[in-house]
């Protein structure tokens, strides 16, 4: 990674962390908190001026923020300072009302999903938004066979709900070509269908075997590998980069295709990068049923209108695509190098995309997907009930107020120490996934 792009992965997530921080800051000053300090960045202070009882500081290192509400020993971002006023001071956050400590905590990861959401509109009213109607289905596909026509509403796929192209990527990523598509659909009668799509074989021909797609950087990755590859005995691996099939790059298609049917029989060399090493690996072409294309394709729609819609639902998305990310990691069915990213791996990933030579708006296009993606899973990782997120203190007030009495001392620093140790482990494993994946261990 360059220098450039290393920081502008810090200023992102820079970025998303100072909204969040506002959030609490700017909902505490409207309902009359006392707050000692906000702090842009960490570390040593540069740069501080005083106004209204409140220190505004700039720290060292650039990147995130705090706010330091006056007299708590233990406040939202798990800080700690001296008690230096009167315990009975009205402005003090544990003398404000629940609702109100509440709202404050709530406002950071609120504004966090609002920032997405808002980055969403302007990307979306920028490129077009992929709207769930379909067009007209190619002649030879299932689409039409079962007589799906241009003005379809795609309502859902195998029982999830499809609003948005993350959704519909989701749920046909993980179907085989072998099994159904239950679809239901709406007409343009406002009649709903339930259609069962069955699998049809197209052709039968030779093939490698694998389903590799294009990553950002124009490298192809194997996303899926037949257990029939190679004569049953499979070696290339998903994760693996292919480069290219006997000297001929991936990307030429319909090269690669003639070639695999001439070596019928014989082997072809495929150069792939596997954990960051370079190697060559020999593998039978073998007859593989190709089934016929589904033919559902999504209407990318320029108003703004659509744009927003495909904003207010974009969030939501993202948050099941995450938690199916999850359950599948938790089943063991991906690993866990495929499925997290910590701040090294964030910063990285960002970081490729300035590297690359694309043009500046593709750049800023994507940078602002990320953005929206990052906000969303830092308001939502906050919402969690585990300490010291958001969440574990709106779950402690929800369990105050319904006792109408606080949880005594001991019982916050054992769920505050519990936390901690979650937290540092969930740190500790990301962080070795993030340099395994850049040293490839």
């Amino acid at each position: 990674m360059t220098l450039v792009s290393i920081l502008t992965g810090i200023i992102l997530i820079s970025i998303i962390m100072i909204f969040h921080e506002l959030g609490h800051f700017v909902t505490a000053r409207l309902l009359r908190f006392r707050i000692e300090e906000f702090s842009l960045f960490m570390g040593p202070v540069l740069f501080e001026r005083e106004k209204n009882g409140i220190k505004y500081n700039i720290k060292a290192l650039p990147i995130g923020a705090s706010v330091s509400f006056a007299g708590e020993q233990e406040i939202i971002e798990g800080q700690t300072g001296e008690i230096k006023y009167d315990p009975d001071d009205p402005g003090l956050f544990h003398n404000r009302p629940r609702w109100a400590r509440a709202l404050v905590v709530a406002m950071g990861p609120i504004v966090n999903l609002i920032t997405a959401f808002l980055v969403f509109v302007i990307l979306f009213a920028w490129t077009g938004a992929v709207s769930t109607d379909l067009q007209a289905p190619p002649q030879d596909s299932l689409a039409a066979k079962y007589a799906i026509e241009a003005g379809d509403e795609l309502i859902s796929i195998n029982g999830s709900r499809i609003r948005t192209d993350m959704d519909y990527s989701m749920a046909t990523m993980f179907t085989q070509s072998d099994e159904d598509l239950v679809l239901e659909v709406k007409k343009a009668n406002g009649e709903v269908k339930h259609i069962v799509m069955e699998p049809e074989v197209a052709e039968t021909r030779w093939m490698v075997g694998i389903v590799a797609a294009e990553r950002s950087d124009g490298d192809f990755e194997i996303v899926s590998v037949d257990p029939m590859s190679n004569q049953g005995n499979p070696v290339l691996q998903v994760g693996d980069i292919v480069l290219t099939i006997d000297n001929i790059a991936y990307g030429e298609g319909d090269q690669i295709r003639e070639l695999i049917a001439e070596k019928a029989g014989g082997v072809v060399e495929v150069s792939v990068v596997r954990d960051g090493q370079s190697m060559s690996i020999e593998t039978s072409p073998t007859q593989l049923d190709v089934y016929r294309n589904p033919g559902l394709i999504l209407t990318l729609k320029n108003d703004f209108g659509s744009a927003l819609g495909t904003a207010v639902h974009y969030p939501w998305s993202i948050i099941r695509a995450t938690g199916r990310g999850l359950s599948m990691l938790f089943r063991g069915e991906v690993s866990v190098q495929d499925s997290l990213a910590g701040p090294i791996g964030i910063v990285s990933m960002v970081g490729d995309v300035v590297k690359q030579k694309q043009p500046i708006g593709i750049i800023i296009q994507q940078l602002m997907m990320y953005l929206g993606l990052l906000s969303v899973a830092i308001g939502a990782t906050n919402l969690l009930p585990i300490p010291p997120f958001d969440g574990n203190h709106l779950v402690v007030l929800a369990i105050e107020g319904s006792r109408r009495k606080d949880l005594p001392e001991r019982v916050k620093h054992a769920i505050s120490y519990i936390g901690v140790f979650v937290v540092l482990a969930l740190l500790a494993l990301v962080l070795f996934v993030d340099l395994g994946r850049i040293f490839g261990f």
